[in-house]
């Protein structure tokens, strides 16, 4: 770290990273940016509103989701559980609102 020779323990270090530009993979961020996480937020917000407004004619539907939710697996996952507990909360089934899912 700082220094122009490098570790002396080489790639088997667990504290220093290699040099930039020895690995072409790109990095694959864990965590969405900032913007979209406030997206993704006021969208599941805008889902559990409606929830609340019409609990009867609500439904999640594939169609309704937007790409960026629709896409990726983990952020979908995210949306249907937190609609899922706000409809508990209400004391909704929520199997009802979320076909399947389990």
């Amino acid at each position: 770290f700082g220094q122009h020779s490098g570790c002396a323990r080489g790639s088997g270090c667990h504290y220093c990273h290699l040099e930039h530009g020895q690995d072409d993979t790109p990095k694959v961020s864990k965590r969405p940016c900032k913007a979209r996480r406030i997206k993704t937020r006021n969208f599941i917000d805008k889902l559990c509103t409606d929830l609340a407004v019409d609990p009867e004619g609500f439904h999640v539907k594939e169609e309704m989701l937007p790409p960026s939710v629709k896409d990726n697996p983990r952020i979908k996952k995210k949306v249907f559980r937190s609609v899922a507990q706000h409809a508990e909360k209400m004391g909704l089934q929520w199997s009802t609102i979320l076909p399947g899912r389990c």
